[in-house]
Parts: structure tokens; sequence; C-alpha cells
């Protein structure tokens, strides 16, 4: 097996992990703030979270039904992070072109925070640890065949 069919190099592995584990809490307690089972520090009424989540950038359509955007933030992330444990770093080819496309998504997030003036810190941290994971996905190759 060549060096890069075992995966990331170590240091990258866990930095990739990091920003992954980052996201996810973020998004998290995003998702738990909007099931009421958690009030976060700057999310209150008024608050740019609750800008936030009010905006049109706030949940996805899906038909009858209105997903929030920080529960497609918090799946992707917990989704990400068991396939790049799963992958020891080194997605394969579709796995970095979702991550990719993630990235792309994160920084347009970032735009709409910027742009719209909703300074959503949990936001912010969310789609920096995901910019963080693209450098640290960046530095690695794809999963070569077995």
């Amino acid at each position: 097996m060549s060096p890069r069919e075992l995966g990331a190099p170590r240091p990258v592995f866990w930095i990739g992990t990091l920003c992954l584990l980052v996201s996810a809490m973020a998004s998290g307690l995003l998702v738990l703030e909007h099931l009421d089972q958690l009030r976060l520090p700057g999310c209150g009424e008024g608050g740019d979270c609750e800008k936030a989540a009010a905006s049109r950038w706030g949940s996805l359509p899906l038909g009858p039904i209105s997903w929030p955007t920080s529960h497609l933030g918090f799946a992707y992330f917990a989704a990400a992070l068991l396939a790049w444990w799963a992958a020891r770093g080194a997605l394969p080819r579709l796995g970095r072109w979702v991550a990719r496309g993630a990235v792309l998504a994160s920084l347009g997030f970032l735009l709409i925070i910027l742009l719209e003036g909703t300074y959503c810190l949990y936001c912010i941290v969310a789609h920096v640890g995901n910019l963080a994971f693209g450098v640290a996905l960046a530095c690695t190759g794809p999963r070569g065949r077995r």
C-alpha cells in the first residue's frame, strides 16, 4: 500500500478532525437553541442569531416543511467527521468534491453574514471551521484504489 492509501499525514488528520469537531459543535449548539433545549449567549430575542434564523437563509424549504439551516449544517459536519475518520483523512474523490462544495457554501454564508450584518458567533465559528477543514483537505490526496 502506498502512503496515500494509508490516510492523511497525522498532523493534517488531527487538524482536519479538530476543524470538523468545532464546526459540528457550533452548529449543534444552534440546533439545540432552535429546539428550545438551550439558551446560548448572544442568541436572545432581537440578537443576530435570531435575525439569521428568521432570514430567508435561515431555513431550507422542503415541500410543505422548512428545515433550519443549522440542522443541515450539523448533519453535514457530523457526516463529514465520520467520513474523515473512516477514510483516515484520505477521502475518495466524490467525498472531496462534496467537501469542496461545502467550503464554497461556507464562503457564501460568510458573505451573507457580512452583507446582512447578522453576526451570529456560532454560525461564524461553524463556517470558519469548515474553511479551515478545506485547507486541511487540500493538504491531502484522494484515497487510492485498494
